[in-house]
């Protein structure tokens, strides 16, 4: 289990290895918890030879929560996820009650790959105030998102608040 709580600055920038650049694990079932920090950031993170630019996983129970702001910018994945990628059904990636989350400028670099920001198989957005997806892209499919499997994306608000949603600029050739 990884816990990384309330911090000020919490920034991952410029790593490189052969998968999840920033934080990689591929055992499922493994716990992942950025929680509570006031900026946390993954920049220009790069895989050599895998997928999840930033943040890879097989099955990983992962939560992104109670944050300020929450940055995957520029992160590149030699094959799936130029952010974040975990493609087991059994994975849960759950980002919620931040102030503001961006995937912004993540690509792929391989043909035929999916999800410039994100190859997820389940994943809830939830309560944030502002999402934004910009500018990512991939060589095949989901410019921003690839739902993998069966898998279960959601974005919702359930506090009462208006909470906004943005995609633009995001394509797969």
């Amino acid at each position: 289990m990884l816990t990384i709580s309330g911090n000020n600055l919490v920034h991952f920038y410029e790593n490189s290895s052969g998968s999840g650049a920033a934080i990689g694990s591929n055992r499922i079932g493994t716990k992942v918890n950025l929680l509570n920090n006031n900026i946390l950031r993954f920049t220009n993170n790069t895989t050599i030879s895998a997928a999840g630019g930033a943040m890879g996983f097989k099955g990983a129970q992962t939560d992104i929560s109670g944050n300020g702001l929450v940055s995957f910018v520029g992160n590149t994945a030699s094959t799936n996820g130029g952010a974040y990628h975990d493609n087991n059904s059994k994975g849960l990636l759950t980002v919620s009650n931040n102030s503001r989350v961006e995937f912004s400028n993540n690509s792929i670099i391989k043909s035929s790959n999916y999800g410039g920001a994100m190859y997820i198989n389940n994943a809830d957005f939830e309560n944030n105030d502002v999402i934004t997806f910009s500018g990512n892209s991939s060589n095949y499919h989901g410019g921003a998102i690839h739902i993998g499997g069966k898998g279960k994306v959601s974005f919702s608000s359930t506090d009462g608040s208006a909470d906004i949603v943005r995609f633009s600029g995001n394509y797969a050739k």
